[in-house]
């Protein structure tokens, strides 16, 4: 089968990373959830969709089920960033943010670095939506990941209580 006959597919940036939205640092995380719900649940759409995220992009998908519950079918999170004491950040970002070194450095790059320094922040004031989530989840991982820590999966797995089917593949 095709998958463009079987499924709308929405491959989007989050927004503030990539190109989208290329001169506004986007750090707060709901505003960003807002934003991408706008895409994901069109008006004209009564079916349930299955979400899959990867990496960073993990920071909003707990939002959005919370707030989203009976339009989402079931969640698949590749190499989650969800656990905020187990951020894997690079010497070189604090330099880059905080020195005039963020001025030489393209607008993109900028403002991924400066969200990505507040997603500890973020994810610690996002912990209480946990217990919403209450959709299936499957948690994909490799093992070997040098960017995202193992332990973000195996942190996803214990903090989905509610969740009533939980996947993981390492």
């Amino acid at each position: 089968t095709n998958i463009l006959h079987n499924y709308h597919v929405i491959v989007p940036d989050r927004p503030g990373f990539g190109w989208s939205y290329n001169n506004k640092d986007f750090s707060n995380i709901k505003e960003q959830s807002d934003i991408l719900s706008e895409l994901i649940f069109l008006p004209n759409n009564s079916e349930k969709v299955k979400l899959i995220w990867r990496s960073y992009a993990w920071a909003l998908l707990p939002y959005i089920s919370s707030k989203y519950p009976d339009k989402i079918d079931s969640m698949t999170i590749i190499a989650g960033t969800m656990d905020a004491n187990n951020q894997t950040i690079r010497k070189i970002s604090y330099p880059l943010h905080y020195t005039w070194l963020k001025y030489i450095i393209p607008n993109m790059l900028r403002v991924t670095n400066a969200e990505k320094l507040s997603s500890i922040h973020q994810l610690n004031t996002l912990s209480w939506v946990w217990e919403n989530i209450t959709i299936p989840v499957a948690l994909i991982h490799w093992k070997k990941d040098r960017i995202v820590k193992i332990e973000n999966t195996y942190y996803a797995k214990k903090m989905l209580i509610n969740s009533p089917k939980v996947i993981i593949k390492i």
